[in-house]
């Protein structure tokens, strides 16, 4: 026989009480919630589609926001950091000659 208080189960032998973690705790269903967000991402999902589908199956919007969170950071831990520095050009570009409004007007009776 086993009773479960808050996370935690608790089983009675005859001799003592076993104390044991609950494997479901919440951090589990925010960690589901994440990976559920990573394999939908790598299928071509957008975030804001995820958002609306995991809204409309009834999970709260904190639940949703901190697994988009933890989503976001273990992408950006797979990304390897840019070694090298981009190599930017400039070039000028002359402005084009300014005529006058009357010379304008005078080049189109040429």
């Amino acid at each position: 026989m086993f009773i479960i208080l808050n996370h935690l189960r608790v089983f009675k032998t005859p001799s003592c009480l076993n104390i044991m973690e609950n494997p479901r705790k919440p951090n589990d269903y925010v960690e589901q919630l994440t990976n559920y967000v990573l394999k939908n991402l790598e299928k071509g999902y957008t975030i804001d589609a995820l958002r609306v589908s995991l809204i409309n199956q009834g999970y709260s919007r904190i639940t949703i926001e901190s697994a988009i969170e933890k989503a976001n950071k273990k992408l950006a831990g797979r990304i390897s950091p840019i070694k090298e520095k981009p190599q930017i050009n400039y070039r000028i570009i002359p402005e084009p000659e300014r005529r006058g409004f009357w010379e304008t007007v005078k080049g189109w009776f040429r």
